[in-house]
């Protein structure tokens, strides 16, 4: 499986939250809520705030990013 950390420039972190994956795969924060709300991706919620984790938003929206490089 292509890794995140070769498609995304920059460092990237294990965990991620909603806003980073919105910004990076060029996707709504509430694209993000409801993948997370039906099942689609695990992530835990701190607050307000939702983490997920990198590699699980690569394996849902990760062809966003292939589709974007090519």
């Amino acid at each position: 499986m292509v890794t995140v950390k070769l498609l995304v420039d920059g460092d990237v972190p294990d965990v991620v939250d909603s806003r980073w994956c919105a910004d990076t795969f060029g996707i709504t924060p509430a694209a993000v809520q409801a993948a997370i709300h039906d099942g689609r991706i695990s992530a835990t919620r701190f607050g307000r705030l939702w983490a997920l984790k990198s590699e699980d938003a690569m394996r849902v929206w990760g062809h966003r990013l292939i589709r974007n490089k090519t």
